[in-house]
């Protein structure tokens, strides 16, 4: 167990994101394909393999002599956080291990990516839901089933046993699905004035996880069918909240033409539009959310991953 040390401004400073990206889902996914793990991953486990039956060598090492969580939790935190005798024990290079995920990421964590980000942002939003209606201190408790919160201190089973003071700096939480269920992970770079980022897992069930990894690719044709293309594209950009200008910018319309489809859409109770001075912010509503949601597992993100190839293989430092 782990405790994690709050003040007053920490829990003020506690928000919730999607997700740090495909190279963090993939450490994690790399985790659980080289241990027992529940049957809901076996379908992504075997088209993994299948996909991959020639594996790189460094590939081959990292499973066989290193663990994923933690050695190679560098990959996310940054240079600093390299452990380079375990990895020279290992037999591997930070250049070989980094481009080791990279490959594993394009077989296993990519093809997939749309349906992975959509579902996380759906745990992400009923998160949010918790924040909002039973406050910062619930929401911290259920983050694990072994989580213990008493004021100002929260238990949690981490991978990296110890004590930290967040010191003001506030806490970011994002789900994880491919993170094992025994455990969160907490990144936080010393010295930094950033806030931790802390991962917790969210498995889908038994009638999620077929949808993650053989969804048919035809969600995106259903709400186009059932809403129009440019309010389906609107609905979709609106995964994230987005002024009538962003709108308008994203998806080459004019500003009038989003007006005039977001007031249908907000007639039909999918959207909610606030104003703020000159300003006009458009979000999902819940229904608008379920709607998305339940076509999203089938169809590409609005924003696409940043390619693995701009990663930067971190450097020894002097």
């Amino acid at each position: 167990m782990a405790k994690i040390y709050f003040t007053d401004r920490d829990l003020s400073r506690v928000r919730l994101t999607i997700t740090l990206g495909p190279l963090t889902e993939g450490v994690f996914a790399f985790d659980l394909l080289s241990r027992p793990s529940s049957v809901v991953y076996e379908d992504w486990r075997q088209r993994v393999r299948e996909s991959s039956r020639t594996r790189s060598v460094a590939s081959i090492l990292l499973q066989q002599r290193l663990r994923p969580i933690p050695d190679l939790l560098w990959l996310l935190q940054g240079p600093s956080a390299v452990d380079d005798n375990r990895l020279s024990a290992a037999g591997l290079s930070r250049q070989a291990a980094t481009m080791a995920i990279q490959d594993f990421c394009r077989t296993a964590i990519l093809p997939y990516w749309g349906r992975i980000r959509r579902y996380l942002e759906a745990e992400r939003d009923a998160r949010g839901r918790v924040l909002v209606n039973g406050g910062v201190e619930k929401l911290l408790s259920m983050l694990h089933a072994g989580a213990r919160w008493e004021l100002p201190v929260l238990e949690l089973p981490l991978d990296q046993p110890g004590i930290v003071h967040l010191n003001g700096r506030g806490l970011i939480l994002a789900p994880s699905l491919f993170l094992p269920t025994r455990c969160c992970v907490l990144l936080d770079v010393q010295p930094s004035t950033d806030p931790p980022v802390l991962f917790f897992s969210v498995p889908p069930d038994r009638q999620t996880a077929p949808r993650l990894w053989n969804g048919a690719d035809d969600g995106g044709q259903a709400l186009e069918s059932l809403l129009g293309r440019t309010r389906a594209g609107i609905l979709r950009t609106l995964a994230d909240s987005c002024t009538t200008g962003e709108l308008a910018d994203k998806l080459s319309i004019s500003s009038a033409g989003v007006s005039q489809h977001t007031a249908v859409l907000r007639q039909a109770g999918l959207i909610t539009t606030r104003r703020n001075r000159q300003t006009v912010l458009h979000t999902l509503t819940g229904l608008g959310a379920a709607v998305l949601l339940g076509m999203a597992y089938d169809c590409d993100p609005p924003i696409r991953p940043e390619p693995l190839s701009r990663l930067r293989v971190p450097t020894a430092t002097n």
